[in-house]
């Protein structure tokens, strides 16, 4: 969203962004960085998915 609006308005720093739309400049800058165990997160959080369609009467505590 900020890049779409950086492309709109050049002349506008990242700091003058940040507040037009709400949001912390430390949580821009921290999804600059790749997350690196992104993929180990998407399969872990499919294997659980696919455990409580599998037993649905599972509680969090047996799924987790």
């Amino acid at each position: 969203m900020i890049a779409i609006v950086q492309d709109a308005y050049p002349t506008l720093s990242i700091r003058q962004l940040c507040v037009l739309l709400g949001v912390n400049r430390a949580w821009y800058y921290a999804q600059q960085i790749p997350d690196p165990d992104a993929a180990k997160k998407v399969a872990l959080r499919d294997a659980i998915e696919q455990i409580i369609l599998t037993f649905p009467g599972y509680g969090y505590r047996r799924v987790t």
